[in-house]
């Protein structure tokens, strides 16, 4: 079998190219809890993590500008060039100097618990890791509640019915249309969701679920690192809706008078001779169709 030897070249070029993308584009991705034994350092590319005095658990790995292991105690070090925003052991925030530093691009820590949460600040691009741009919280206890307002009759509101509503890297948009409400949990917490006059509310993401349409009331368990998405969409206008279907009813109804009477009539000038039989027929589909199209009509959206 021949090779032409402009195709040759071209495969050629083509694989170096390929090379060159996958050696300067590695992305990591660990399984799940990936565990790092004691006093080992452990590199990912430029980044490393040492541990010392405990095994450490990796449960999160740079997901959303979030790092997350499980240790007993020890001493850890995480060098990936940046300065986090916050540091986290057991869900309480931790102040710098007193249980970890950050000293030439690698972050120190002591943990006195057993689940350590690291951010990172987004660098106001929503990409990389960085110093830069501010965080909100938010933070509602049980019996506590957070509402949005879309307009003057249209509310979502979310209801802590039990545990702590702390959440970090949030992302919200409203809009007549549709909007959402992103964030990550730190803690484990119920949410009762109602909302009035929006067409469709979407849950995401509480206990990995995938998302879904929920009715008013409905309650949702998020755990700790659950990353929910909750939104909303408005159904625009429909001429079908508002008409079409009415229509559709008024002629049901029509259909179901029209069908007996007919036969009525032709019974009373006839008698039961073959056309009326015949007509009979045709009134029985009439009540059939008819019923159909009222049915459809009061069915519920």
């Amino acid at each position: 079998m021949r090779c032409r030897k402009p195709t040759l070249t071209f495969l050629i070029v083509f694989l170096i190219l390929t090379f060159i993308q996958t050696t300067n584009a590695i992305t990591y991705h660990l399984p799940k809890n990936t565990t790092i034994k004691n006093g080992l350092k452990a590199y990912f590319g430029n980044t490393w993590i040492s541990t010392t005095g405990t095994d450490i658990t990796i449960t999160t790995y740079f997901t959303d500008n979030w790092l997350n292991y499980t240790c007993n105690a020890g001493t850890q070090q995480i060098h990936n060039g940046s300065k986090p925003s916050k540091v986290y052991f057991n869900n309480v925030e931790q102040i710098e100097g007193e249980t970890w530093s950050y000293v030439a691009e690698t972050i120190t820590l002591t943990p006195s618990g057993t689940n350590v949460g690291i951010a990172w600040a987004s660098d106001g691009d929503g990409n990389g890791y960085g110093n830069g741009g501010g965080e909100i919280r938010y933070l509602f206890e049980s019996g506590g509640s957070l509402g949005f307002q879309l307009d003057l009759n249209k509310t979502l509101v979310l209801e802590i019915t039990s545990g702590v509503l702390n959440s970090t890297v949030h992302s919200l948009k409203l809009s007549t249309p549709n909007g959402y409400f992103y964030f990550t949990a730190i803690n484990d917490t119920q949410i009762t969701i109602t909302h009035q006059n929006i067409d469709q509310v979407f849950v995401s993401g509480d206990q990995n679920k995938e998302n879904r349409i929920i009715a008013s009331g409905t309650s949702i368990t998020v755990g700790a690192a659950n990353r929910i998405r909750i939104s909303w969409h408005f159904l625009p206008w429909s001429v079908v809706d508002d008409y079409f279907m009415l229509g559709v009813g008024l002629v049901g109804i029509v259909m179901l008078v029209a069908g007996p009477t007919w036969f009525a009539r032709t019974f009373v000038s006839h008698g039961l001779d073959t056309d009326t039989i015949e007509h009979l027929g045709y009134a029985m589909l009439m009540i059939i169709m008819g019923f159909g199209f009222v049915v459809v009509w009061l069915w519920p959206a």
